[in-house]
């Protein structure tokens, strides 16, 4: 069981100014305070199979507003499982909960530029990987899926960032080679 307490003050972060205006103005903004914990457990359920489970939470503090922000999902859970089958043979699976957010961006339409916060829905990630090892474990050959749902949803639904400009992350395999120890 592992645990972790963190804690940042970031400076000087680059902001739009946040005045609906145009032109459109960047400047250095105060600090932010950037807070959260993560919670995770590995267990070995046999010799062949492994699991975790995992929770972070995150929290914002801007000095600007005054107020706790959410510009990055505050609450991640995460369970996945690790098996070694038989030949060198292993697949990963993960499934990851990202909560809702709600960033504070530039809308801008025709004649009038805004400043919102735009809360985006909760998602959910799955993930699998199938590998096989060669040479004492030197060379893996995989292919591997990210987001998988992504294949089974409109783009809407698996679009991360809530802007009309940000483009949807969808599903994808890839096939690849690793080599260690060269």
């Amino acid at each position: 069981l592992d645990l972790t307490l963190y804690g940042q003050w970031v400076q000087n972060l680059d902001r739009l100014e946040p005045e609906p205006r145009l032109p459109v103005v960047n400047d250095n903004a105060e600090g932010r305070l950037h807070t959260g914990l993560e919670l995770a457990a590995t267990l070995a359920l046999t010799e062949q199979v492994a699991g975790y489970v995992n929770y972070a939470l995150t929290l914002v503090y801007d000095p600007d507003r005054d107020d706790w922000v959410r510009d990055f999902p505050q609450h991640l859970f995460g369970v996945g499982f690790d098996i070694r089958l038989p030949y060198s043979i292993q697949m990963v699976f993960d499934a990851n909960y990202i909560a809702g957010f709600a960033p504070f961006q530039l809308i801008s339409s025709g004649q009038s530029t805004t400043f919102e916060v735009t809360p985006t829905d909760p998602r959910l990630l799955l993930d699998l990987k199938l590998s096989r090892s060669f040479l004492d474990q030197r060379v893996e050959l995989f292919i591997a899926g990210t987001n998988l749902l992504g294949f089974f949803q409109n783009a809407e639904a698996v679009t991360e960032f809530p802007s009309e400009y940000a483009r949807p992350y969808g599903a994808s395999f890839l096939l690849g080679t690793q080599i260690r120890g060269l």
